[in-house]
């Protein structure tokens, strides 16, 4: 069963709040059999960006320390 506010699957049907975003589970109306059509999944960083990114920052700190000393 998932959360009608965020989409997370509630592994416990006795809760009384969701694990992940807090809302009230007042009775077992709150629960539904599939997941929320209107959630949004959560996007993946692509990894291939993160190196150029990194080489970005350390260039950019390098300057910035050459333009205080």
């Amino acid at each position: 069963m998932f959360c009608t506010n965020c989409g997370v699957e509630l592994t416990n049907s006795s809760a009384k709040f969701c694990v992940s975003c807090g809302a009230s589970i007042r009775n077992h109306d709150v629960f539904v059999k599939k997941r929320i059509s209107n959630s949004k999944p959560v996007k993946e960083m692509n990894p291939a960006l993160l190196i150029p990114a990194g080489i970005a920052l350390f260039y950019a700190l390098k300057i910035l320390i050459r333009s205080l000393s």
